[in-house]
C-alpha cells in the first residue's frame, strides 16, 4: 500500500541528495558556528517549545533569562524536562547562542538526549559521527545511529520519508550514510507484509541493515511497528497477539493476546481463527480450555474457506447438540469487518 508513492518520492530525493547536498556539505565551514536562526527555525516544537521565546532573546543577546531557565530544568528529577533543555543546549553550542561554540559539548547534549528516549535525534549524533564534528569520524558509529533512528521510528508512516529526516536535522543536510539508511527503510517497509517482516526481525535479531550489520533485537520497536501495522492489517494483528502470548515484550498477556487473535479472526483472517481454536483446545499458553470455544473457531475457519472438516467433526462430538445451536448465533464467531477499519 506505500509502495509507489515512496519509491518515487525516493528517486526523486535520491536525485535531489546526489546533485545538491555533497555541494552543501562541501560548502559548510564546520569549523565556524552554524548559522544563528529563530528558534522556530532550529528547535523543535513539542520538547523544547518552553523555550522559544527566552532562546529568541538569548540569539539578541539577552541571554540570562535563557541560561537560568535551562540550568534549571537540567536539575529536574523529571526525565522529560531535562531532555527538553539538552536539546536546546546541543543547538545552542552548535550555533554559539549565549555560549562559546563547542561541536563537542553539542555532541554530548545530543548523545544524552537521544539515549535518554529520544531516538529521533540520533539523527544528530549520527551525523556528527559522518563529519567528525565535536567527536572523532566514524563511519561505523554513524551507521549504528541512523539504524537506531530508522528502526525506532519505523512504526509511524511520516518516518518513512526523507521529508522526516531533512526537519529534524533543520539546516544540516542529510549526509550520504543517512541517505542509504533512508533508501533502506522506504525499500523495507514498502508493503504492510514488510514492515512486519522488520518487526519480527527486530524480535529474533535474524535482520540485517543496508545488507551488512545485524539488526539487534529490539523489543520496543517490534511491538511498536506491530501495533501501528495492525491498525489496518489483520495479519500484523494476529502475529501481535501471538507475540504477547509468547512473552515477547518481555511479560507474557494472555489477556492482551487473545483480544489481538479476536480482532484479526474477526476481521476474517483465517489463520487467527485456526490458531484460537488449537489454543481452546490445548489451553497453551495459559488459554483456558473450552470445548465450545474449539468448534466456534473451527467452525468459523470452515464458513470462511479453512480445510478442517475433520477437526470440526471432532470438536463436534464432544459439545452437545444446543452448544453446536447456539453457535450459529454466538457474535464471536462471526466475521465483522466494520470493526476492522
Amino acid at each position: 500500500m506505500f509502495g509507489f508513492k515512496y519509491h518515487l518520492w525516493g528517486f526523486i530525493a535520491a536525485l535531489t541528495v546526489g546533485a545538491v547536498w555533497p555541494n552543501l556539505v562541501h560548502a559548510m565551514d564546520l569549523s565556524k558556528p552554524l548559522p544563528k536562526r529563530s528558534a522556530k527555525e532550529v528547535l523543535h516544537h513539542g520538547p523544547s517549545s518552553a523555550f522559544f521565546e527566552q532562546y529568541d532573546q538569548g540569539v539578541q543577546g539577552n541571554c540570562t533569562p535563557l541560561l537560568s531557565h535551562l540550568n534549571e530544568k537540567l536539575q529536574s528529577a523529571d526525565s522529560d524536562v531535562r531532555y527538553s533543555a539538552q536539546l536546546v543546549y546541543a543547538e545552542m553550542y552548535d550555533r554559539a547562542v549565549c555560549v562559546e561554540y563547542s561541536p563537542k559539548k553539542s555532541f554530548e547534549y545530543f548523545k544524552q538526549a537521544a539515549d535518554a528516549g529520544g531516538p529521533a535525534f540520533y539523527a544528530h549524533v549520527g551525523w556528527k559521527y559522518s563529519y567528525g564534528h565535536g567527536v572523532e569520524k566514524s563511519e561505523a558509529k554513524a551507521n549504528e545511529a541512523f539504524k537506531l533512528l530508522l528502526t525506532r521510528g519505523a512504526f509511524t508512516e511520516n518516518s518513512r520519508t526523507y521529508k522526516r529526516y531533512e526537519d529534524l536535522l533543520k539546516d544540516r543536510p542529510i549526509p550520504p550514510l543517512l541517505k542509504e539508511g533512508i533508501e533502506w527503510l522506504i525499500e523495507t517497509t514498502s508493503t504492510d507484509d514488510g514492515l512486519i517482516e522488520l518487526a519480527q526481525a527486530l524480535l529474533d535479531g535474524s535482520g540485517r541493515y543496508l545488507g551488512r550489520s545485524p539488526l539487534q533485537i529490539d523489543q520496543i520497536s517490534a511491538r511498536n511497528i506491530l501495533s501501528q501495522t495492525a491498525l489496518f492489517s489483520p495479519k500484523a494483528r494476529f502475529i501481535l497477539g501471538i507475540e504477547y502470548l509468547k512473552g515477547s515484550f518481555d511479560d507474557k498477556n494472555r489477556r492482551e493476546g487473545e483480544m489481538h487473535l479476536m480482532w484479526a479472526a474477526q476481521c476474517g483472517y483465517v489463520p487467527a481463527m485456526l490458531k484460537l481454536a488449537q489454543l481452546s483446545e490445548t489451553g497453551d499458553y495459559g488459554v483456558k480450555q473450552n470445548k465450545q470455544s474449539t468448534y466456534g473457531w473451527y467452525h468459523m475457519a470452515r464458513e470462511n474457506g479453512a480445510d478442517v472438516a475433520s477437526e470440526v467433526e471432532k470438536a463436534k462430538q464432544k459439545i452437545g447438540s444446543y452448544l453446536q445451536r447456539s453457535i450459529q448465533h454466538d457474535h464471536r464467531f462471526k466475521v465483522n469487518m466494520k470493526r476492522c477499519h
